[in-house]
């Protein structure tokens, strides 16, 4: 439909200026230049209204390279076409909600399909297959035997595919548009920082939100997002590249929308210490003291051995993140929240007396948390710095 409108005006103009050139008073170059400005209202107004209408982003690239060639055609002529360039300009706006859109579906189908389990590799070309796709270079795990594992899943590989293409679909509607390359790169930026802010960000903590992670899947998410976030050096290159600009020059602006992935990480740290306290609380639920008890106990509570088992099971999720301080915040707020939950066992008022028995069977236990605080070595805590369980004791 578009190519035969624009063929038939580009046809009648071409016709026009051949018989303005070839002939003698048939027809005037003010004559040519009135049809020509009236015919230049009415495409605008087409071109305004239906690329508007437009939701496919394909297709509305495909009318502005088609116009983009009319204009060049028409222009060879002798024709202005200076106005039809600038409602291109115009459309780029409504292109680039498209491509947020169209992203955005992306972005969410590939979270929703993440098995949320480490690539693992088991030939040198399977290895360099990934290595080739995602800049992520680890001596260790260059050096280590198959098979072997990344630490992220392959949903970091397609989301980086993705901004790529993403990219690319930004750059193709700058073309021919008689943008300097300064003009270009700023535009490719500016729109690639407001998908990434926006639609990726907003994609990603929605998915955490709503989706039922399990502890062990939402510490693969935070691994992923971080390994996401320390690539912006490589996309920023790949748009320079591209674009044939450099950000470091002053003139325009960088690449900065994967440091934003900040509530994402925010948000995934909040759901995982939710669900790994609730089932700590779940386990300690099952306590049942004997306050009286006259018998010396014999060892630690068997709900608390089940708690401290869980949650050395689930260190080992927490142990894998790269973010220590992250790591350092959980595993002190499992402990504390543990604490807790004991000195709520031992004041509880349903239970006024308490025997010296039933106090050494809670000592006990006690000193069970403090070993368990000892041996579980949490990155960058140190023991005497951990007080929760000393309070315990003073109760």
């Amino acid at each position: 439909m578009y190519k035969k409108y624009f063929f038939e005006i580009l046809g009648f103009f071409v016709i026009e200026d051949t018989v303005l050139h070839t002939t003698q008073g048939l027809i005037t170059r003010m004559t040519v230049d009135d049809f020509w400005s009236m015919a230049v209202q009415q495409i605008l107004a087409v071109l305004r209204h239906n690329c508007m209408l437009c939701s496919n982003v394909y297709h509305l690239l495909k009318i502005k390279r088609l116009v983009v060639w009319f204009c060049h055609a028409l222009n060879s002529y002798g024709f202005h076409v200076d106005k039809l360039f600038e409602v291109l300009l115009e459309i780029q706006e409504h292109y680039n909600e498209l491509l947020m859109k169209t992203w955005g579906e992306t972005f969410s189908a590939i979270f929703e399909s993440d098995d949320f389990t480490p690539l693992t590799v088991c030939t040198e070309e399977q290895y360099q297959g990934i290595v080739e796709i995602f800049p992520y270079n680890d001596i260790t795990l260059s050096m280590a035997r198959f098979p072997k594992s990344f630490p992220f899943s392959s949903f970091v590989l397609q989301i980086y595919q993705q901004v790529k293409v993403f990219i690319d679909m930004c750059k193709s509607y700058t073309d021919r548009l008689n943008l300097s390359q300064t003009e270009i790169g700023e535009r490719v930026r500016k729109t690639v920082n407001l998908m990434l802010t926006k639609t990726m960000s907003s994609c990603l903590t929605k998915f955490i939100k709503n989706r039922r992670l399990s502890e062990q899947q939402l510490a693969q998410v935070i691994i992923n997002v971080t390994h996401l976030s320390e690539c912006e050096l490589d996309l920023e290159k790949y748009i320079s590249n591209l674009t044939r600009t450099d950000s470091e020059d002053g003139q325009i602006s960088r690449l900065y929308g994967l440091s934003t992935f900040k509530d994402a990480l925010q948000e995934g740290e909040e759901s995982f210490q939710m669900k790994f306290l609730s089932q700590v609380s779940l386990i300690l639920d099952g306590a049942n003291y004997d306050w009286l008890s006259k018998a010396a106990p014999t060892g630690p509570s068997p709900y608390l051995l089940d708690t401290l088992e869980y949650i050395r099971a689930r260190y080992d999720a927490i142990f894998t993140l790269p973010n220590k301080d992250m790591v350092q915040r959980l595993c002190v707020n499992c402990l504390r929240h543990l604490a807790q939950a004991m000195e709520k066992l031992l004041l509880d008022p349903s239970s006024p007396f308490v025997s010296m028995e039933g106090i050494r069977r809670f000592s006990v236990d006690v000193a069970k948390c403090e070993e368990f605080l000892t041996t579980c070595k949490v990155p960058g805590l140190k023991v005497e710095s951990a007080p929760m369980f000393i309070g315990l004791r003073q109760v």
